[in-house]
């Protein structure tokens, strides 16, 4: 049985009547699955939603020359909506790669991730050393070593996501774990053999080679450090337990365990909306 959902209209005679309700609207149930939790352990009340408890119709999304995508729906409703300053509710949507190859569209009441995606908040130096430490019983000798050669593999990663954007590559990465080789206490990403593995047209791969370049070196010079999809920081993770640690079996549900983890981080997730009056 379909489980109804908000019409726009609706919405908008409810927030308007009612422009107290401090409602939030995330991408999907995993971002819900999230902020619940972290609101629960911060003992904070406000109801989150699912952007597919409401129906919007394709022609809204295209109205604002928005392209499929729950991102995109999240967005297009904030938008059609077009509530006043006096309005409490919000919208939260992953940041990816927006104002890095471009800018961000800036909304009322629109929130974007402080990384490019809400699980990545949580994944900070103590739990990941914990994710493989003690649930993938992974033996590193040397963590700080071992955590900046993490973090650059997760900037390079990125970095080429931002390259593919920006020279108009609309694809998927390869599989990461053939590029990746963990020697010396230390993890390494061989872009060349990822790049070669794209099956790039005409001179696409070389344009994307130069874009990812220019971004290391930029984000470098500008101190990032931090700064990944947490899909790929679970990616990479899943390889390191399953070829180097002793409990292969967590390699296959670190996303649930992650999402487990929550209240451990639970005020980085309210601070995304308590800093943005929301």
């Amino acid at each position: 049985m379909s489980i109804p959902r908000w019409e726009i209209d609706e919405l908008k005679i409810r927030y308007t009547l009612e422009p107290e309700l401090d409602d939030i609207f995330v991408e999907g149930m995993s971002d819900k699955k999230i902020v619940d939790r972290a609101f629960r352990e911060g003992k904070i009340q406000r109801p989150v939603y699912d952007i597919n408890s409401v129906n919007i119709p394709a022609c809204i999304v295209e109205k604002y020359g928005l392209t499929s995508g729950n991102k995109q729906r999240v967005i297009a409703l904030c938008q059609e909506l077009a509530l006043g300053e006096a309005a409490k509710v919000c919208f939260l949507v992953d940041r990816d790669t927006d104002g890095y190859d471009s800018d961000a569209i800036a909304l009322p009441r629109l929130i974007y991730t402080p990384l490019p995606d809400l699980m990545a908040v949580i994944l900070d130096d103590e739990i990941i050393h914990d994710i493989l430490q003690d649930a993938g019983r992974l033996t590193i000798q040397d963590w700080d070593k071992f955590y900046k050669s993490f973090l650059i593999v997760l900037l390079e990663i990125f970095s080429i996501r931002i390259a593919f954007k920006s020279c108009g590559i609309n694809r998927k990465l390869p599989e990461l774990k053939k590029s990746l080789r963990f020697e010396g206490g230390s993890i390494f990403l061989d872009i060349d053999n990822l790049l070669s593995r794209c099956q790039f047209v005409g001179q696409s791969g070389g344009d994307v080679l130069i874009n990812h370049q220019k971004w290391i070196a930029h984000l470098t010079e500008n101190n990032v450090e931090r700064l990944f999809r947490s899909h790929d920081a679970t990616e990479v993770m899943a390889w390191l337990i399953k070829r180097y640690g002793s409990s292969k079996g967590i390699a296959d549900g670190l996303h649930d365990l992650i999402v487990l983890l929550v209240p451990r981080r639970h005020q980085e997730i309210a601070k995304i909306f308590g800093s943005n009056d929301c």
